[in-house]
This record gives structure tokens, C-alpha cells and sequence, in this order.
């Protein structure tokens, strides 16, 4: 039984064997090991050339970050060097397979690889958030060509085994000899072991950082900064243990051109995001999370507006970045905490983390959760008395715009009640991450940032519950309070006007990293440590706003802003002169132009707002706009964003 077992067992080792040997001849075996080679060179040249280019647009080397620059081309090399000896290894595996049953395996292969190159466009292209319907006519005219360009380059392929044979062949000797493949391999050996040393090895920081941003949130509707209502009791905990700016500005009152200037630290007119949405973050300004990433962070975002999508760029310099724009509006806010609870989660005591949480609500329309919805309406500063009227259109001058109504809902009290509500609802989960600090262990080593990208027009300056076109407080006075682990200063009120494109210089410092040599902005440290540092760069904030080409610009001191308004349309809207000055501490909702009646306040600070609009230099251009369909458009267009 045991020889007959053997050799049954032996028998079918041959038979296999010679299976093998019929389905592999012996040259194929040998031209196989070439194949991998050919991948690795190929990855390795297309990586480098990627990289290349994205890092002369972000200036990796030119700035001095060349740890940065290493660790891109690291991730650049290793991961098109991998995918490529992957698809080459899986092809010429095909290859061999068609071999047993085609007269033209090459003309063959050749064309199924097409097949399935095109069948990856479309799936990709149905997933892109920028692409129409795939049913509908605009759909058609994209993945129409599409599928039959595919179709006719597959068919020619399949027609012409002599001349693919001959591509392959010379491909295969060029990329996979033994030169060009050595090459390649000490390449990535050196790049690899270049960054283990310089990069991994780097001396890192040891604090944490977490940034919360509120979308549409304006200070003056929180407990801290003295509305009436509760409705943040957990961001007023956290005032209470860190530093409260009680004079920040937004630099541009909408959530693109908002974060351009916040996470680059460069004004609009600098970075050229500007008057509008659906436009792409420029490559060339350095974002947090990229000199976060070069200082040894890992880098986190989890993001709910979808004009921070990956198509628009904003998330340069994150290892993981969560768009979550096309969750359920119910669930958005809820998924972002946990989202920001789960990242958390896989904080290592060996590596710091940036974590950058932005949440959707309180944006227009207000409609909080059932737990939240109404619990303001009909309260003590409830006022019902005050009804506008209801358009058909987009809108937002003189009454509801269709875009943000509330059913039949005229009562302006009423959507100011449930927008302090989604306030609330934002608030409750602040709690919860702020819960989960602590829980873990990460509050001590953690630097805490809370902020919103702009305000909200609640029928201030008759313009109802938008943004963007005006540079008034209730759109460009935002919430900043700072709480640093461990500070000296535990609690305490800065009146000094500061900007958001101050929050990166100030992170960085904090952090113990290098400062950023494009920011415009300033470190608050100083502010943060209870000193009172004095001069013309602490005693203004700066903010442009207005969808005009000849857009508005605004200079707020701690007192007074005086606002530059030079398009003649703008002019008609608003108050009709060409500046307002306005006295803040007395006439906070800015209702009263005291130009003619200050001259001297309006003098010296327009001699200083002359100055930095003329120390901008040459306006950066103005990125196209792109179109947005699909999923993204429809979110755009719900938001009043895009027509």
C-alpha cells in the first residue's frame, strides 16, 4: 500500500509538473523573471516624475523641507513600483494562460487589458464626485466615448499581434534588463533607507493637536462671548481652560476661500481663492497638515461641507482624509464625531497626531435632530413679530431665500431659534471629543483649537441667513479660543484683533516645529502667554469679502473697522458710500456709519489699510472654476453654492 501510495503521489507530482511545463515552456519561465524587473523600473520612473512635479509645486525643497520631500518620494516610489510589478506579473500571467488557446496571445492579452483599462475609467468616473449621471445626457456624451474609444483600441490591438509582440518584446528588454532594473532597485533601496534615517528617525514633537471647526458659526452666539442663550455649554467648558480671542475675523467669509487663508496662512489675494466656491486649493502654498506631516505627525481630517472634497485639494498632506459631505444631512454631524472618536482610537504614544474635525452645522437650513429641534422657539428672547417676506429664487437680499426656507415659515425669530438649536446640537458633540480626551489620556499632551470658518447673516443688513457677500461682523467675526496643555496661563480673554491665518503660525510654534516662511499670518503665543506686544501687526486684522471682482476690504482694530467698498453695485446695496467706520464696542451690529463724524479714526486706518492692500503686491490669478456634477454638484447646489 505504501508503494502504491508513493507512487501514486510521485505520479501526480510529474503530471503536475508536466502541466506546468505545457502551460509555461521553459523560455517563457526565463522571460517571466524579467517581467517584475520591468514593473519595478517602470513604477519607479513613473513615481519619480509624479513626485517631481507635485513637489516643485508645493516647494518642498525651495522652502527647506526636504525631510518632507524625501518622505513623498518614499510614498511615491514605493507605491507605483508595487502596483506596476503587480499589473505587469498579472499580465504576463494572462498572457501565458491565452498562449494554450490563441493563435495571437499577444494581439489577445493586449486587448483584454485594454478591455479592462477602460472598464476601471468608467468605474472611476461614476465615483468621481465632479462627473454627471451616468443616465443622464451629459452622462451619455462622457462614458459614451469613453467605452468606445476603449472598444476600438481593444479591437485594434487584437488585429496586430506582430506589432504588440514587438512593443512588449521591447519593453521587456528595456525596462527589464539588467541596467535599468539594478537601477531602479538601488534607488529604492537608497530612497527607502534615506528616509528611515532621516525621516522616521527625526526628532518628533510630543503634542498632539485637534482643530475643530464649526461651519457657519458666529461668536456672538455662544455663552462665552455673551449670547444669553445656553447654547454651548461644552465649547464655554473649554474657553474656560484655554485662551478666548474675543476679536477674530474670518480673512473671506466663505468656507473655500476661508480655509485657503486659514490652513495656508495666506491671504485670498495671495493664494487666489477668492469671491467664489468650486474652485481648486493651488498647489504651491503650504498647508498645516503638510508641515505638520514634515515635523513626524500623522495627519487626520474628517470633513462635512463638501467644498472641502479631495477634488478641490484641500486635503494636501493627510494620510487619511474622510469626506463625509454625502452622508444623510441628519447623520453628517454625528458621523463626523465618530469618525473623529475612531481616529482617536488609534492615537500612538510613539507618533503625535494633527486631527482636524469640521462639522457642517450650523450651516443653512436649520433643521436640528428631534432632540434639539424647537427647544429655543418660543423661549424668553423668542420675538415672533418680525416677518419677512418668502422668494421663489435664490434670493437673500430683503427676504428668505427658496434655497433656505422653512416651509411657509416667515418668522425671522423662528430661524434664528433653530439655528441657535443646531448650535446646541454642534456643541453636544465638541462634549463628546472633548470626553474622549480625557478618557484616554491624550488631554495633558494635546493642544485643543476650536474655530469656524465664517459667520452667518441672520437678517442683519436685511440679508437673510447667508454668507460671503458682505464683510459685517455677523459674517466675519468668528470663535477662537486655544487651549494649551499644561500653559502657564490656564484661562483668559485676548481683546487684540487677530486673524484665522494666524492659527498656523501659532500651531507650529506651539508644537516646537519651524515657522512657515510663506505665512502671513503671526504666532499668538505672546497673546497666549498674557503679554501685550504692541505695533501696527497686533493692533489690526484684515478681511476681504463680496463676490465683485472689485471686491470689499476691511480693517478691524479692537475698537473700530472701516470698510473699503469700490464696486458701484456694492455700494447700491449697502450703505452707499465708498467707506463705513464703525464703532464696535458701542454699535456692535454695525448700523451706524461714523465716517463723516471721525474723520481721524477713518484717516489712520485708512492709511494702514492702503498700506496692506498695497503691500499685497500683483493679485494671484484666480483659480478656474471647475465643474462640479454629481453628487458634489447636487450638494452644491442645495447650499446655494453653484446655479
Amino acid at each position: 500500500m505504501l508503494e502504491l501510495t508513493s507512487g501514486g503521489t510521485l505520479g501526480s507530482a510529474r503530471s503536475t509538473r508536466r502541466s506546468l511545463s505545457e502551460a509555461f515552456p521553459r523560455s517563457a519561465r526565463r522571460s517571466l523573471l524579467k517581467v517584475p524587473l520591468a514593473g519595478v523600473t517602470a513604477g519607479t520612473l513613473l513615481g519619480f516624475f509624479l513626485w517631481a512635479g507635485f513637489v516643485a509645486a508645493n516647494r518642498y525643497l525651495t522652502d527647506g523641507y526636504p525631510r518632507l520631500a524625501l518622505s513623498t518620494l518614499r510614498g511615491s516610489l514605493d507605491l507605483y513600483a508595487l502596483g506596476a510589478v503587480f499589473l505587469f506579473v498579472l499580465s504576463e500571467v494572462t498572457y501565458l494562460l491565452l498562449g494554450r488557446r490563441w493563435r495571437r496571445p499577444h494581439a489577445a492579452n493586449a486587448a483584454l487589458w485594454i478591455l479592462i483599462a477602460t472598464g476601471a475609467a468608467v468605474v472611476s468616473l461614476r465615483l468621481s464626485p465632479w462627473t454627471p449621471r451616468f443616465h443622464s445626457v451629459r452622462g451619455s456624451l462622457l462614458y459614451g466615448p469613453v467605452a468606445l474609444a476603449g472598444i476600438w483600441l481593444a479591437w485594434l490591438a487584437a488585429r496586430n499581434e506582430r506589432a504588440v509582440r514587438r512593443g512588449v518584446g521591447l519593453a521587456r528588454r528595456t525596462l527589464g534588463g539588467a541596467r535599468p532594473a539594478g537601477a531602479a532597485l538601488l534607488v529604492l533601496a537608497g530612497v527607502n533607507a534615506a528616509a528611515a534615517v532621516l525621516v522616521d528617525r527625526a526628532p518628533r514633537p510630543r503634542l498632539n493637536v485637534l482643530l475643530i471647526t464649526i461651519d457657519a458659526l458666529r461668536a456672538d452666539h455662544l455663552g462665552v462671548y455673551g449670547y444669553p442663550r445656553a447654547t454651548s455649554p461644552n465649547i464655554d467648558r473649554l474657553a474656560g481652560q484655554g485662551v478666548t480671542f474675543r476679536r477674530a475675523v474670518s480673512q473671506w467669509p466663505l468656507t473655500s476661500p476661508s480655509f485657503a487663508a486659514m490652513m495656508s496662512s495666506t491671504y485670498g489675494h495671495t493664494n487666489g481663492l477668492m469671491r467664489t466656491t468650486a474652485q481648486r486649493m493651488p498647489d504651491r502654498p503650504l498647508m498645516l497638515a503638510e508641515l505638520l506631516k514634515a515635523g513626524g505627525y500623522s495627519t487626520w481630517a474628517a470633513v462635512g461641507n463638501v467644498n472641502l472634497a479631495r477634488v478641490f485639494n484641500f486635503d494636501q498632506g493627510f494620510d487619511t482624509y474622510r469626506e463625509l459631505w454625502r452622508a444623510d444631512d441628519e447623520l453628517k454631524t454625528e458621523r463626523t464625531t465618530d469618525v473623529g472618536l475612531d481616529l482617536l482610537k488609534r492615537a500612538s504614544a510613539e507618533k503625535p497626531f494633527f486631527l482636524w474635525l469640521h462639522f457642517f452645522d450650523p450651516h443653512a437650513r436649520y433643521v436640528p435632530p428631534k432632540a434639539f429641534d424647537q427647544m429655543f422657539v418660543g423661549d424668553r428672547g423668542f420675538d415672533g413679530s418680525w416677518r419677512v417676506p418668502l422668494h421663489t429664487d435664490g434670493t437673500d437680499l430683503g427676504g428668505i431665500s427658496s434655497k433656505v426656507s422653512l416651509g411657509k415659515e416667515d418668522r425671522v425669530a423662528y430661524y434664528v431659534a433653530q439655528y441657535d438649536a443646531e448650535i446646541r446640537y454642534v456643541d453636544e458633540q465638541v462634549g463628546l471629543l472633548l470626553e474622549a480626551l480625557e478618557s484616554q489620556g491624550l488631554a495633558g499632551n494635546t493642544l485643543v483649537v476650536l474655530t469656524s470658518d465664517h459667520g452667518e447673516s441672520l437678517g442683519d443688513h436685511n440679508y437673510f441667513f447667508e454668507h460671503g457677500r458682505f464683510p459685517y461682523d455677523d459674517c466675519v467675526h468668528v470663535p477662537l479660543i486655544v487651549r494649551v496643555p499644561g500653559a502657564a496661563r490656564p484661562a483668559g480673554t485676548v481683546r487684540s484683533p487677530v486673524q484665522s491665518i494666524d492659527i498656523v503660525p501659532t500651531i507650529l510654534d506651539l508644537v516646537g516645529l519651524p515657522p512657515d516662511p510663506q505665512a502671513e499670518g503671526k504666532s499668538l503665543q505672546p497673546l497666549l502667554r498674557g503679554e501685550h506686544p504692541t505695533g501696527d501687526r497686533w493692533d489690526y486684522a484684515f478681511t476681504e469679502s463680496g463676490f465683485a471682482r472689485d471686491y470689499q476690504r476691511s480693517i478691524t482694530s479692537e475698537r473700530y473697522k472701516l470698510v473699503y467698498v469700490p464696486d458701484a453695485g456694492n455700494r447700491r446695496i449697502m450703505g452707499g458710500r465708498e467707506l463705513e467706520l464703525y464703532d464696535l464696542a458701542a454699535d456692535p451690529h454695525e448700523t451706524r456709519n461714523l465716517i463723516d463724524e471721525r474723520p481721524e479714526v477713518a484717516a489712520l486706518l485708512k492709511r494702514q489699510l492702503w498700506r496692506w492692500m498695497a503691500s499685497g503686491g500683483t493679485v494671484a490669478p484666480a483659480p478656474a472654476a471647475m465643474r462640479v456634477e454629481g453628487e458634489a454638484g447636487e450638494e452644491l447646489q442645495s447650499l446655494g453654492y453653484i446655479e
